[in-house]
Formats: C-alpha cells, structure tokens, sequence
C-alpha cells in the first residue's frame, strides 16, 4: 500500500466540534454529510481512532436518494476520537482493537489524509514552512472529502453584492491549472446604482476559467480561478481586459482585510500600479460557492504594468532591453536569472519570466546578466557606493519595502514578488505591483523587522541595500511624508468601510464555510491593531517624531486566550492548531499561531 505523510483535514460537520479531555474531537449527535463526488469510494465508511486505548470504530455512510454523491452518516449519540478518517472498506460498523496503521493496512484500499495536526516535512515540502493551518494535498495522495453541513449544502447568495454566475460546459467542474475549459459568464448588480450588471442569463458572455495559485488551490475546497473572457470587458467597472481572477481568500484569518490592507496601502503610497479588487457572491455551475473578490491580475496591459509588450522569443539586442515582467521565486519551472543569497546555506533566488512568457537564448542572456550586475553593485562592502542606482529604482524600492514592513509580509522580498521593466538601457528595475499579503501577521512580529524572523525565508537584496545610507535616508524621507499626511488613518478607514460592505456577504459566507476567514470574533480590530502597533513602532526606528509625548507604562500581561479553528476559547490551548491572543495591561494586544 502507498505510504501516506498525513496533514490537517479539514472537517466540516453539522453540530460545533468540541475539545474534551481525552479526546481531540467530538462529533455532536446527528446527521452528518459526506462529498464523495471527488474521491469515488465504492463504498464510504467514516473510522474514528482512539490512540491511547488502541480502538477504532467504524460507522457505514448510506446514499440518500437523489444525493449527487452526497453519503450521509446519523450518530445517535456524541462520538469522540483522536484521529479520523474517511476509507474505502468493506468492514462492518463496529469496534476494532487495532492501531492505527494496522487498521488502515488490513482493512482499507483506499483513505483520506487523517484528521489531526501534522508538522509539515521539509524534505518532502520545502515549500512550506514550520505549520500549515489548512488542508494541504501532496500531489501523490488521494484527494480528499469532507464533512459539510446542512446549512452549508443549502447556503445561498446575500444579494448584497453584485453576484456572478459562471456555467461551465456540460457543468464540468473545475479542477485543473493547466487549461482552460469554456463557460459562460452573466453578472447580476442585485440593484446596486454603483454597478452595471454584465450580460444576462439569457444572453450571457462566453469565456474561458481555469484553476489558480499553489497553496491556496491545493490547500482548500473554496479554490481561486483565472478568468478570461473571448473579448475585452470592463466587469463592475474595472478597467477594460480579457484576464481578471476571482480570488476567495479562504486562508484569510483577518475577515478578509489583508489584500485589501495591502492593496490600499500601496495606493495610499503612490505605487505606479497597484490592482484592484471587488467583492462579489459567486455561483458556479448554479452552486453557491461564497464571497470572493473580482480582481485584476499582474500582466503587462494598458491600465496595469504599462510597459512596452516584448515579444516571444526576441533576438535583437535592443528590443530585448524591455519590457519585463518578472516573479521572483516564482512556481514556474522556467528559470531566466538567478540571484545570489547572503546566506549561501539558502540557496539562490529564481526569476521566472510573466511577460514575454516565451523566451529566445538572447532574452534569457539579457536578464541574467542584468541580476548579475545588481548583485555585484548590491554585495559590495563600500555601502556609501551608489552603483546600484544605476539597475534599481529608488522610489519603488523604497515604497515597496516600507508597504511590506508595515504589513509585516514575512514572504514580500522572496515569494509572489514582482519586478518590471521597461525598454531600453537606461530604464532601471521597477518594484511591484504588489500582490499576496498571504503572511502578513502570520509569524512576524510587530515590534522587530521582518527580515529578523527566523525562518527558511530568506529576502532578495533588501538586507544588503538597507546597509546603503542613502536607500536608509530614502525610506525615512518617505516614511515622515507618510505619517505627515495620515496614509496609516486613511488606510484603517478605507478598511472600516470596506468591512461594512462585506459584513452580511460574510455571514452568508461563513454559512457556506463555517472554518474559513473569520474563526474568532475580533480577528479584523486584531489585524488592524498589528497595523498601528507596527507604524508606532517603525516610527521609532525611522526617526518620525509625531509631536505627541508617549508615556511608556509598565507592560504586563493581564491575560491570555486560545481559540481554535471552532472559533472557540479557552484559557488553556486545544489540542493541535491555536490562536494565542495576549491582553497586557497597557489595553494592546498580540496573536500568534501554535501547534500543541
């Protein structure tokens, strides 16, 4: 049989699970749904392991008439365990005295990830980092079901934001990023004066959809989708193209605000481009399938990067200058620079290539000795040496890194980072559009820079350039306009509102997935807070002097809560993964992520 490396499964289940002693989980009584359209078993059995006293108990899933591959399971009474499991088995309800892998090797042909915390391997996922705090599928595993709830099978649209229909052909799911499969697309503005609808169900817009993203489309079942419509289209307002993704931030612990934050943020700044995104309620193949956000993806186009289009597989050494639209570390497996690390035990940082997508031996020449000649500027030991102006520009290095720090994105100088620029020799290397706040507030603390978290992350030339005391100056300049002019205030009131558009979306959302986005109650003020606290504290370190006196009183800790992925809290941690949230005397307080 395959060996199996067992992560988190996410459970979805009718009644609220409960921490007991003894046990991790609690199935409530009731009844309980199982999606088998994905998985196939020939037959659902659900196995509860009870580790300590080496049981396992096994209840058959029955096929309700007319269910759509839906098998459901009626537990009279609460059943508790340590891990569980979804096989496909032919055993009988009952009590096994067996352990773990010996149950699953006598008696199954087939299982799903087990329910229960993992630490993630490093040899086999160097990708990730230390926990994860989602379900994460390994390319060679089963993919797995889930448990949903009545509720959410029965959820529906709000209609408090405009709702897009998509309908692929023949309703085919989709669950591949490799190609697209056609559909057709109709947006209904549910009455709104901001929005004009799109198309109609009678007469709706053809396009194409496929999956998106890497973590986020193997770590979840709301999954993010690339769009591209036959024609150009202006959908809700934004600006005229083929190509936009619909993202639902399934990951998102702060009630939706990290893109937003950062995106905003970025505007704030006076980034050249920073894209845009709309919430919206999506249905997909007439399934309800939550909130998402309608938004531009990074591509070289009028209204986005606007940069000369170079061409596929360019040859003359003068086109080849420009434009480019680059992703540092980026999943693609087309490598066209590498850069050196300052830390040699971490490896090298990868470039890969958005715009041209295709690329001639001369292209690939051209970036990589321009990286070449960054790093030799960047790694010098005369920092008062200003060589590296000449490749870098100072204006969006400057805001970019000030962007990031603020939000404390842990990843912002190593993944999902984007470089540009544009023809000729004299046109230097652009920073952003930013893009994927995934890690903001993660692990980063808000009183420390994010380049001192200790971590497998290690950043693109910032640490070197931040020796240079004229990129120092830079960022100080920038960060006393900043404050001077209450970027920080503006963006949190951006924020407030955008979270009062969203709220009763949300709900429904929430409905619909009861463990994603918002998993306890004050997780948006929470996120917000880390915002204030991490400017006060830059504030500090970048010499901005507010004019306001600050009495610093002693700071101790007057309490500390754990809640889980219920949403519920305890002055003890749960078993597996848990939010700890920190109250000091002073009225702030601190989040952070751990594993039991």
């Amino acid at each position: 049989m395959r060996g199996y490396v067992f992560y988190f499964l996410n459970i979805l289940c009718l009644a609220s699970l409960c921490v007991t002693k003894g046990h991790a989980d609690v199935f409530e009584s009731g009844t309980y749904y199982f999606d088998n359209s994905k998985i196939n078993y020939a037959n659902v059995e659900f196995a509860t392991f009870d580790t300590v006293n080496v049981v396992v108990n096994v209840y058959k899933l029955s096929v309700p008439a007319g269910s759509d591959g839906w098998w459901q399971l009626t537990l009279d009474e609460p059943v508790g365990c340590d891990l569980y499991s979804f096989i496909e088995s032919d055993v009988d309800s009952g009590t096994f005295n067996e352990a773990v892998n010996d149950f699953i090797e006598n008696h199954t042909s087939r299982h799903t990830l087990m329910g229960m915390w993992r630490e993630i391997n490093p040899d086999t996922h160097p990708h990730l980092c230390d926990y994860v705090y989602c379900p994460i599928l390994d390319d060679t595993l089963e993919s797995d079901g889930y448990w949903r709830t009545q509720e959410s099978y029965n959820a529906t649209a709000s209609g408090t934001l405009p709702v897009i229909h998509i309908k692929t052909q023949g309703s085919c799911p989709v669950t591949t990023k490799d190609y697209y499969i056609d559909a057709t697309l109709w947006i209904d503005n549910c009455g709104s004066d901001a929005f004009q609808s799109l198309g109609s169900e009678e007469n709706p817009l053809e396009l194409s959809i496929k999956g998106r993203g890497n973590y986020t489309w193997r770590g979840f079942y709301k999954k993010p989708y690339k769009i591209k419509f036959a024609h150009k289209q202006s959908p809700l307002g934004l600006d005229k193209s083929m190509h936009f993704v619909l993202l639902p931030h399934a990951d998102d612990l702060s009630g939706f605000l990290r893109d937003e934050t950062g995106f905003e943020l970025s505007r704030q700044v006076g980034m050249p481009y920073t894209t845009r995104q709309l919430p919206v309620e999506l249905f997909l193949n007439d399934e309800y399938v939550g909130l998402y956000f309608l938004c531009e993806n990074i591509r070289v186009e009028e209204g986005r990067v606007g940069i000369v289009e170079q061409s596929d597989n360019e040859t003359n050494p003068y086109y080849v200058s420009g434009g480019w639209l680059l992703e540092v570390n980026g999943n693609d497996t087309r490598v066209y620079g590498m850069s050196q690390n300052n830390d040699s035990s971490k490896g090298w940082f990868f470039f890969t290539s958005h715009s041209p997508e295709k690329v001639s031996q001369v292209q690939v020449d051209y970036i990589s000795r321009l990286i070449s000649k960054v790093d030799s500027c960047v790694f010098v030991n005369n920092k008062n040496d200003t060589g590296w102006e000449q490749y870098l520009d100072m204006g969006t290095l400057a805001r970019f890194y000030i962007i990031n720090e603020v939000m404390s994105n842990i990843e912002s100088f190593c993944r999902s980072m984007f470089i540009y620029k544009d023809r000729g020799e004299d046109e230097k290397l652009m920073f952003g559009p930013v893009w994927d706040f995934g890690n903001s507030f993660t692990r980063a603390k808000t009183d420390d820079f994010i380049f001192n978290y200790e971590s497998p992350f290690t950043f693109l030339w910032i640490e070197e350039l931040l020796k240079f005391p004229r990129y120092q100056s830079s960022i100080s300049t920038l960060w006393k306009e900043f404050r001077d002019d209450g970027v920080l205030d503006k963006v949190v009131a951006h924020d407030r509102q955008f979270l009062d558009v969203i709220e009763i979306a949300k709900q429904y959302d929430k409905v619909r997935w009861p463990y994603y986005s918002d998993l306890w109650n004050g997780a948006s003020d929470e996120f917000l807070n880390n915002i204030l606290l991490k400017a006060a504290w830059l504030d500090e370190q970048w010499g901005y002097d507010s004019g306001i006196p600050t009495v610093t009183p002693s700071k101790e800790v007057k309490s500390v809560l754990y809640y889980n992925l219920q949403g519920m809290s305890s002055s003890e941690p749960f078993k597996g993964f848990n939010i700890r949230v920190t109250t000091y005397n002073d009225g702030t307080r601190t989040t952070e992520r751990i594993i039991k």
